[in-house]
C-alpha cells in the first residue's frame, strides 16, 4: 500500500500523512479507508510507524478530487510495517509483520495482532502469532474466518491459519502452493494465490487458486 499526497487544481496539498507510506497494513471498515503503520521509504526500516489514519475523500465542484488524512488511536504494538490485514465486521484486523530492532539495526519479526474499531476509534489486543512472522498476507473467507498464510521467519514460509474471530483462536489450515509472501484475493467461491517474492531479491510468476470451502474444512 502507497499512499502520497493529492494536490488541488491550485496546486496547493492538501492536509496528508506528512509523508509518503509504503509498506503499511489496511483496509475499508464500512466505507472508512484505514491505513495504519508501515514507514516513509521501504529501505527506512528505522522509520516503522504505529500511526492510524482515516483517509476522507472529498468532492468539491471548483476542485479536483482529495482527500485529508484524519488521525486516529494509535496502533498499541511496537511500530511495524508488512503485517497481514483484513477486514471483517465493523473491525481491521492486523497480524504479525516487522519491527525494528535498534540496537542490532535489523528487522525484527512479530507475532502481535490487534483488531481496530473505527467506530469506536479503539484497538482491542487479540491473541498472537504462534510464530513471529512479516510479509504474511490475510484475507476474510467470511463473517468470522480470516485466512493468513505464507511471509518470512528464518525462510520463506507455506505455511496457513484460519483465525476464528469469535473464538478469538487459530487453527491450523491449507498451505499455501508455494513458500513466499505472496498475494491473496477472494473472488466468488476461490482464493487466489498470485505470485510474490519466493527467495530473497526474487519473484515468482505462479499462480493458483483453491475453493473457500476446502479452506474451511
Amino acid at each position: 500500500m502507497i499512499i502520497d499526497s493529492i494536490k488541488t487544481s491550485e496546486g496547493s496539498a492538501i492536509k496528508d500523512l506528512g509523508d509518503a507510506v509504503v509498506l503499511s497494513a489496511g483496509g475499508d471498515v464500512s466505507g472508512r479507508t484505514l491505513i495504519v503503520g508501515g514507514t516513509s521509504d521501504a529501505a527506512n526500516l528505522a522509520g516503522v510507524t504505529r500511526t492510524t489514519h482515516e483517509i476522507v475523500f472529498i468532492d468539491e465542484p471548483w476542485k479536483d478530487r482529495h482527500w485529508l488524512a484524519k488521525s486516529l488511536a494509535d496502533y498499541p504494538g511496537k511500530p511495524f510495517a508488512t503485517a497481514a490485514s483484513a477486514v471483517v465486521g465493523e473491525e481491521l484486523f492486523v497480524f504479525g509483520g516487522m519491527n525494528y530492532d535498534k540496537v542490532n539495526q535489523a528487522a525484527l519479526n512479530t507475532a502481535e495482532a490487534y483488531a481496530f474499531s473505527p467506530e469506536k476509534n479503539g484497538w482491542r489486543k487479540l491473541k498472537p502469532l504462534a510464530a513471529p512472522t512479516r510479509g504474511l498476507t490475510a484475507v476474510t473467507l467470511d463473517e468470522n474466518h480470516i485466512y493468513i498464510a505464507g511471509g518470512y521467519r528464518e525462510d520463506f514460509t507455506a505455511e496457513a491459519v484460519i483465525y476464528d474471530v469469535k473464538a478469538d483462536s487459530y487453527r491450523k489450515a491449507v498451505s499455501l502452493p508455494y513458500a513466499a509472501m505472496v498475494g491473496l484475493v477472494k473472488m466468488g467461491e476461490h482464493v487466489y494465490c498470485l505470485g510474490g517474492e519466493d527467495k530473497k531479491q526474487s519473484r515468482t510468476d505462479k499462480f493458483f487458486r483453491i475453493p473457500v470451502v476446502e479452506l474451511l474444512k
